[in-house]
């Protein structure tokens, strides 16, 4: 009988919020951000609400505010950038944007003289180029690069920085008092301090102008972007000049082992061993954990805490940092759900800070905790898939299983279709699982037609990534024990529409599954790109060993992500991982 009030509470919440919910969303909110170009201020952009007269531009300093209904899409625009679309959702009020240049560049540019007009001299563009550490595709975002030919430098310079001399705008060359020479790109790094460039020389670093023998220089690349960073780390701030010289050897070989024939591997991208384990990424302890560690006990820690809130209580950082610093370093679990209990109240009806909420329940396994948490989500966004899922999928980890079959069905008798998308495979791979394993054990009467029904659903691994903002932006990194590198792109410049549809649908997560893990280890890195807002984005990481096996087991981490850019190891996996 209790089952039976929940579903009919939940079905009168449904109908008294989605009525209120059409109200809501008529009304006009400010949205506000800045537009950037590589970090720096972008103005004169043009912004418009989608088939509307609502229109702006941003200032000097890339700043902007318009207003929109939930439902509209925004269009940002620029000459010679890319166009951008985003959808306004019920919980946006900052976005803040990075715009790329347009792919027009042109295979051969003719420049002709005045004075002889039929006769043209044919530059070409260069639009790759390769070095020992990355790729370069001047039609791709991300790629803000300069091209010099070797044999455009003058030879007769000192120095190859000389040499590069009036060849690269905003070039600067610095000498310091031991006659060491440095090369300045930007006036400042993106840190906001002044940097200087690093070289790359055939696979090898220099901070320091290289001694070269400017004859044997083949092309040069400048990169002043942030693409740099990506593959030369924090050092690459101030920018990054790649040489190839002509009797490099790395081209030779890289040709031969990756490119050959006769390799028998179809995916020639290679893992650059370039990802740092999550948990050693620093980005700085709050000055609150000092008050937390001087009071000596978990219980005067806990006053300190509470004398602290009213100051820091509008950072969804402080109640997390402080519940982690109260399980994981005072070791009291009790005065850690204490402060996540504060971040309940605080929250209210905000569903991206509930929904990280619910993650770290479901890491603490305090499942029951999460339930209640995925009911709130539901009754605030009934029309989103990812509640009808997130919720059905705490009632499975509470080993609820009719109740969660109820969730499913429920969502299926709505009209809501299980599409081929990232949340329609979650939902057929989860709902396939209850309905083949627990059909006779809970009783489950309803006779649902799934493909290849009859067959085993096992897989070694299961991995669902899960983040609480639909404006994230990441890249996924699967490497293979082979070092073979197949990457995923969640972001708004590569995968508009599925960004566009998840929104539409109401979901952000993915799922992965390897069927046979085999010998050697599996690597998973995520590199994070940012969510257009000042707040972090909270990714769920749920591994499933032995799905839908007898020894099925799942462990479940959740990661505050703050540093862009920066590639992380989320997990390294292997056949031993079945076993334990």
């Amino acid at each position: 009988m209790k089952k039976l009030i929940f579903i009919l509470t939940l079905f009168l919440s449904f109908t008294h919020v989605a009525q209120n919910t059409d109200k809501t969303e008529k009304k006009l909110k400010e949205i506000t951000g800045i537009i950037t170009l590589e970090d720096y201020p972008l103005s004169g952009v043009n912004i418009l609400i989608k088939n509307s007269n609502r229109g702006t531009n941003t200032n000097r300093k890339g700043f902007y505010k318009i207003k929109a209904r939930a439902g509209e899409i925004i269009q940002f625009s620029h000459l010679n950038m890319k166009p951008i679309e985003i959808l306004v959702e019920d919980v946006t009020t900052i976005l803040n944007l990075g715009m790329s240049p347009a792919e027009n560049f042109l295979d051969e540019i003719i420049i002709t003289s005045k004075s002889n007009s039929k006769k043209g001299i044919g530059i070409k563009t260069p639009r790759k180029f390769s070095s020992a550490r990355m790729n370069i595709d001047t039609r791709k975002a991300g790629f803000a690069a300069a091209f010099v030919k070797g044999d455009d430098l003058n030879k007769s310079a000192s120095s190859i920085a000389q040499a590069l001399r009036g060849k690269i705008s905003n070039y600067k060359l610095v000498t310091d008092l031991n006659g060491l020479e440095y090369v300045r790109l930007r006036e400042t790094s993106f840190t906001g301090t002044v940097a200087y460039a690093l070289w790359d020389v055939d696979g090898t670093i220099y901070t320091e102008v290289p001694n070269v023998d400017l004859n044997d220089i083949k092309d040069i690349a400048v990169i002043k972007g942030l693409a740099g960073t990506v593959k030369y780390g924090s050092q690459a701030v101030g920018g990054i000049i790649i040489v190839t010289t002509k009797s490099n050897s790395f081209a030779s070989a890289a040709s031969k082992d990756v490119n050959s024939k006769d390799n028998k591997y179809t995916n020639k991208d290679y893992y650059d061993n370039d990802a740092v384990a999550i948990n050693d990424l620093k980005t700085g302890e709050p000055n609150y954990y000092k008050l937390f560690e001087a009071a000596g006990t978990p219980s005067a820690a806990y006053e300190k805490y509470k004398s602290i809130y009213t100051e820091y209580k509008t950072s969804t950082n402080f109640h997390f940092n402080s519940a982690n610093y109260f399980i994981n370093t005072l070791k009291s679990k009790e005065y850690g759900l204490k402060v996540l209990l504060d971040l309940e109240t605080y929250a209210g009806n905000n569903p991206e800070v509930l929904k990280a909420l619910a993650y770290k329940y479901q890491e603490l396994r305090l499942h029951q905790q999460a339930v209640v948490i995925y009911k709130k989500l539901m009754v605030i966004r009934p029309e989103h898939a990812q509640s009808f899922r997130d919720l059905a999928n705490a009632f499975t980890h509470a080993n609820e299983y009719k109740n969660a079959w109820k969730i499913y069905l429920y969502y299926l008798k709505k009209g809501f279709e299980i599409k081929e998308n990232g949340i329609g495979e979650i939902f057929n791979t989860e709902m396939k699982a209850i309905y083949v394993q627990r059909k006779q054990k809970d009783n489950i009467i309803e006779k649902l037609a799934f493909k290849n029904n009859d067959s085993l659903i096992g897989n070694d691994i299961r991995m669902v990534f899960e983040w609480n903002t639909s404006e994230a932006e990441f890249i996924f990194e699967f490497v293979n024990p082979n070092k073979q590198s197949f990457k995923v792109n969640h972001t708004l410049s590569e995968n508009s529409q599925q960004i566009l549809d998840e929104k539409l649908m109401g979901y952000n997560s993915k799922e992965f599954l390897i069927e046979k893990v085999g010998n050697g280890d599996w690597l998973i890195n995520l590199t994070y790109l940012g969510n257009k807002k000042y707040t972090p984005t909270f990714l769920k990481a749920t591994t499933y060993y032995n799905w839908g096996k007898s020894n099925q087991r799942e462990e479940i981490k959740v990661h505050e992500l703050t540093l862009k850019n920066v590639k992380a190891k989320l997990l390294s996996l292997n056949a031993n991982k079945l076993y334990n």
